[in-house]
């Protein structure tokens, strides 16, 4: 059964994690070039919807705790990129680098 709660609280805390990032660029004064990324922003969107479901299967058959919602949320896209990094060692970090980006890395990864 879907638990709307463990998505919108897991949402949150992905989100959460996602503003601290901006905030901590915006106090450096340097915006990255992949800041202005539609790709980039869908792909920020993704992660966010991802730690949603991850919520909702973590919270699948047990009781929900909205804190535990916010931190699954918030670890979720940590560990979605320390998988990431593990299947693509050699990926840029950067989209718009002189190899074509994560996002090209990324498809390269199912194009093999």
């Amino acid at each position: 059964m879907w638990n709307w709660e463990a998505f919108a609280f897991s949402c949150a805390g992905a989100l959460a994690v996602q503003i601290l990032h901006w905030l901590s660029v915006a106090r450096k004064g340097r915006w990255p070039k992949h800041s202005k990324s539609v790709i980039h922003w869908l792909l920020t969107v993704g992660l966010v919807l991802i730690a949603g479901v991850i919520g909702v299967a973590v919270f699948y058959g047990r009781p929900f705790d909205p804190l535990l919602g916010i931190q699954t949320g918030a670890s979720s896209p940590l560990l979605l990129e320390q998988m990431g990094s593990a299947a693509l060692p050699n990926a840029k970090r950067h989209l718009g680098d002189e190899r074509g980006g994560l996002y090209e890395e990324f498809l390269g990864f199912f194009r093999h």
